[in-house]
């Protein structure tokens, strides 16, 4: 590896840097502390494809947990280790933790340099098993390291961490049944809609949104000027031009603001005015229309 080669990545360790942390609880049903500390070792660093133009740094996790710090002599002979190959599989196929970590806006552990140890030529022919943001890597390792020494609690507490999720998306769905049974033209004219993009400025410019709402206000006039029971084509038609208008306003712009974290906010949109005028049968057609 050239040098140019090895001065890039999110961990600003050269390679062979062996470095220890105390790790974090797996979960908020996990025991805390854990009362472990873990190691890594530095094996390059590269730009990475996934995250797109990611500076990251390779690293294997140490086949080596204790309940103190480590000291260097103790990591000289230890291998790398053993993770499952799915996260939600513990107790199946594993694979060799080697992975490209990336930095984002979250905290990284408190890692402490150890001291340098030799890359192997194995170490350096590593095939990484993915890509990792740095804050989650007592995740990861809490997650290798009890899937074998403490999994029966492991999967107890990812089973109510599921229950958690399921509960919560059982909550949004009667919310939002009985949020469309009620919802009429005058409610939704006296909304602020899409309040969650004004958190989103760097995909989703104040001007794009002031755009999408001023048009979506007009959507809402004109089918309000229908009548109480406006006929299923009007209504059809109205909406759609509402589509095609956003299609193009998104693709006009350079980043197309409208990607996979925003398209459902609209679309839920549309879901309501079709329910407030007595046309939820459109909603199907939606996905036929809509470009993002």
């Amino acid at each position: 590896m050239s040098e140019a080669e090895g001065s890039i990545g999110c961990l600003p360790y050269p390679p062979g840097t062996v470095l220890a942390f105390e790790t974090a609880p797996f979960c908020r049903y996990s025991p805390s502390p854990t009362g472990r500390w873990a190691a890594i070792k530095i094996i390059a660093h590269r730009k990475g494809d996934a995250p797109p133009d990611h500076a990251v740094t390779v690293i294997a996790v140490l086949d080596h947990v204790s309940a103190m710090r480590p000291s260097l002599d103790a990591l000289a002979t230890v291998g790398v280790m053993k993770k499952p190959a799915q996260i939600h599989d513990p107790r199946g196929e594993t694979v060799s933790a080697y992975v490209a970590l990336y930095q984002d806006e979250k905290a990284a552990p408190d890692l402490h340099v150890l001291g340098t140890l030799p890359v192997s030529a194995a170490e350096g022919a590593f095939e990484t098993d993915g890509y990792s943001p740095v804050h989650a890597l007592s995740f990861l390792i809490e997650f290798a390291w009890r899937s074998v020494h403490d999994a029966d609690a492991l999967v107890a507490e990812q089973a109510r961490l599921r229950a958690d999720a399921e509960a919560r998306v059982g909550a949004r769905a009667r919310q939002r049944r009985e949020r469309l049974r009620g919802v009429t033209m005058q409610i939704l004219l006296r909304e602020t809609v899409l309040v969650a993009w004004e958190d989103r400025a760097e995909f989703i410019s104040p001007e794009f949104l002031r755009l999408i709402r001023r048009r979506f206000r007009n959507l809402l006039r004109e089918i309000q000027a229908l009548g109480p029971k406006p006929r299923k084509g009007d209504v059809r038609l109205a909406l759609r031009l509402f589509v095609e208008w956003v299609n193009g306003a998104n693709a006009a712009c350079p980043d197309t603001p409208i990607e996979t974290m925003e398209r459902e906010e609209p679309h839920e949109l549309l879901e309501e005015v079709a329910w407030a005028a007595g046309q939820k049968g459109l909603v199907v057609e939606f996905d036929d229309w809509r470009e993002w």
